[in-house]
């Protein structure tokens, strides 16, 4: 693993020599956004229009063995090679005068963020080059270079595997306008679908951590003077290790609503708004049930039978599992808002409003 260090290109300070290789800090990065929208008209009733942007960002920064994007060292340090982000709108929007006293317009748009990131220069390494068993890399989830830290020398490694995450808000919203005498009447409906979809490996190939514990006089007590990080990775011996196990979790849920408003005209000087809507959000799910709904405080607990003696309770419920639904909680559909306004002129120059709105959370 040593080997994949940079050859110091400094005598650096001290006895020690430390900091004896120095960098030029290496950033890469650009953004170019844009946006575009094309309206066109069908005839004199109806028009729509498309709109379309996006803010696309990516960036290679903290660069540390490979300040040349040009080299490939598979144990570069930084976590940001390349840094992603990506925001996209969707727009379309339909109008059409159905009658003169009635419209309906209808708008349905997509909202997406990408997000991105790790280490292409150690993406795909192979750690039993290194001396890793093949039984134990096997059971890893993706290859990477392995990360090592040293406290005081520099790590070796990136701090995570190349990652995505993808989040999507669908919507349409279709409403109507009629004017009745002096009432002008507002219906309509929103539909929505939330999609989040992750795929982060983390240190899939492991991280191993190394201090001077084990090569201190004792090694239960930490001194000034003795033991060397180096010294206790030449040994074998890390301080703590882990390897990441993630799963890729695509978590969906959705979101419905309907309203009524009337805006009644009473005399030329009062006017009434009047309003009802109704909410209702779907539990989210996971595409393969891979996802807790909670905690049954009172049920039997799964180790009862090994802990003799003793009345455990208590377990913890899996979505799908058991009998459990999918959904990580319960549905209410019991979500109603009124409201209640009402506006009056005052003269020529003085308008007074107030209005009550109330939001009935019912017990689903």
């Amino acid at each position: 693993m040593l080997t994949y260090y940079p050859s110091p290109n400094t005598s650096g300070n001290g006895p020690a020599h430390v900091n004896n290789f120095t960098y030029a800090s290496r950033w890469v990065g650009d953004l170019d956004q844009w946006i575009g929208r094309i309206d066109y008209q069908i005839n004199a009733k109806n028009n729509f229009y498309f709109r379309y942007g996006q803010d696309p960002y990516a960036e290679f920064r903290s660069l540390i063995f490979n300040t040349d994007l040009s080299q490939k060292n598979p144990a570069e340090p930084t976590g940001n090679a390349p840094l992603l982000r990506n925001g996209r709108n969707w727009t379309f929007d339909w109008t059409s005068t159905l009658t003169p006293r009635m419209t309906f317009n209808l708008r349905a748009g997509l909202n997406r963020w990408e997000a991105g990131g790790g280490s292409v220069f150690g993406a795909g390494f192979d750690p039993v080059q290194l001396g890793f068993a093949p039984s134990l890399v096997s059971q890893f989830n993706q290859l990477q270079f392995p990360q090592f830290t040293l406290d005081t020398y520099q790590a070796i490694g990136s701090s995570s595997l190349l990652n995505t995450n993808t989040h999507d808000t669908f919507t349409v919203q279709p409403n109507m306008n009629r004017v009745v005498g002096k009432h002008f009447l507002k219906f309509g409906a929103e539909g929505r679908k939330y999609n989040d979809n992750t795929q982060n490996p983390g240190l899939a190939s492991g991280t191993y951590a190394f201090n001077k514990g084990f090569t201190q006089a004792v090694a239960a007590r930490a001194d000034a003077v003795s033991g060397n990080e180096l010294a206790s990775f030449l040994l074998g011996y890390p301080a703590t290790a882990g390897v990441d196990r993630n799963i890729d979790p695509a978590i969906t849920h959705f979101y419905y609503a309907v309203f009524f408003q009337d805006d009644w005209k009473v005399t030329s000087r009062l006017s009434l708004n009047l309003g009802l809507r109704w909410d209702y959000e779907t539990p989210a799910t996971e595409r393969y049930n891979r996802m807790l709904r909670g905690m049954d405080l009172f049920g039997a607990s799964p180790i009862a039978a090994q802990a003799k003696g003793l009345n455990l309770q208590g377990q913890v419920q899996f979505a799908g599992l058991d009998g459990q639904p999918r959904g990580s909680f319960d549905p209410d559909r019991n979500n109603f808002g009124q409201r209640v306004g009402a506006a009056y002129r005052l003269g020529d120059k003085w308008v007074l409003r107030g209005g009550y709105g109330l939001h009935y959370l019912g017990q689903g």
